[in-house]
């Protein structure tokens, strides 16, 4: 087969100061319209299924979004088993199946054991950080945290709606190259298509609350009292039919030259808020800590430093990149598109922070 596509590609343009302006292009959906595609994508399509199915790929139903990372005959096919495929149309050739799993051990720690994959992560290992709290819930429960599917109906309408387009690519580490991005409704992963692997993850999104009126209408809040919270626990609500105090947590990315100039680093700025409780006249919740966590990008892959958390807020401080300038920001739900996402900017967090 003879055949080169050639699409326009939406880059991500790094400078020697930080650029929270992620940009990237959305793959093809996997929306079952050929009319969202083009004569030649559904030929490519056609051509890259076949050669997945011939290589004894079942037949991904599941599938999230296909790209060709903008231009060539190389494709890229993500599902909601978090899987990534890719096959060589021209030569029918299959490059491979990967999942989208741990990243490397921890770049620098003092405590080695902290870098192995803890047993109640179920996610990508010790890259990750997640708030000391939800993890002592989960362990207290014997709870998973999973990877997320993309596709939930329910939350289809939540944070930002960006599990409507699920699969998106850009050069996300600044060597010319298009990185596959992928939302798993509350993680956002980055894979490279060259180091075949996950190299970048992060819980952007920790919706652990429900409001405890609702817990009482479903009969799972047995007391309704001033020292009850205001929102409840939505993990222990869904997994175990139990609650107790309800989490928030959402992270911005920030990527750029941060420790030094011509380098290529992520910050990520972390908020953890819990549910105030009824008694208390301020409605909502309060912050318990912002946490600042540096990746540097080392040999293709970006790995978590030991960078005190100050050092990250100075840095973000220094180049006046505030909440609302981190990614992601902008909601794509429609009728709220280019808006600022309700619920990492909600004032019922009580955090000056978030609306600036």
């Amino acid at each position: 087969m003879k055949m080169k596509l050639n699409f326009m590609i939406v880059v991500v343009l790094f400078s020697s100061v930080a650029n929270a302006s992620i940009q990237l292009s959305d793959a093809l959906k996997c929306d079952g319209n050929p009319a969202t595609k083009t004569k030649e994508q559904l030929q490519a399509g056609g051509e890259m299924f076949k050669v997945l199915y011939s290589n004894g790929v079942e037949r991904i139903s599941s599938c999230l979004g296909w790209t060709n990372l903008g231009d060539g005959d190389n494709w890229y096919i993500s599902d909601k088993k978090n899987r990534v495929y890719s096959a060589d149309i021209k030569n029918e050739k299959y490059l491979g199946g990967w999942n989208l799993g741990a990243v490397s051990p921890c770049a620098v720690d003092d405590e080695p054991e902290d870098c192995m994959t803890p047993w109640w992560t179920g996610r990508w290992g010790s890259q990750e950080f997640i708030e000391a709290e939800y993890i002592e819930r989960i362990q207290d429960h014997g709870i998973l945290i999973p990877f997320r599917s993309a596709y939930n109906e329910d939350e289809l309408g939540l944070y930002g709606c960006f599990n409507h387009n699920s699969l998106r690519y850009g050069d996300l580490t600044g060597d010319g190259k298009a990185d596959l991005a992928i939302f798993l409704m509350n993680d956002f992963v980055i894979f490279s298509p060259e180091k075949k692997k996950t190299i970048f993850a992060v819980m952007y999104n920790n919706p652990d609350w429900i409001s405890w009126p609702e817990l009482i209408e479903n009969g799972l809040a047995l007391t309704n009292e001033d020292n009850d919270p205001q929102y409840g626990s939505r993990k222990l609500y869904e997994e175990l039919g139990t609650t107790d105090i309800g989490y928030r947590g959402y992270a911005k990315i920030y990527v750029g030259s941060f420790e030094a100039e011509n380098t290529q680093d992520i910050l990520v700025w972390r908020k953890f808020y819990q549910s105030r409780l009824k008694k208390d006249p301020v409605k909502g919740f309060e912050k318990i800590r912002d946490t600042y966590i540096h990746y540097k990008l080392v040999n293709g892959e970006y790995q978590k430093q030991s960078t005190a958390s100050d050092t990250g807020k100075g840095w973000l401080e220094a180049k006046n990149l505030t909440w609302q300038k981190g990614y992601p920001s902008k909601s794509e739900c429609p009728g709220q598109v280019g808006q600022l996402i309700p619920e990492m900017h909600d004032p019922l967090l009580n955090d000056p922070d978030v609306l600036k």
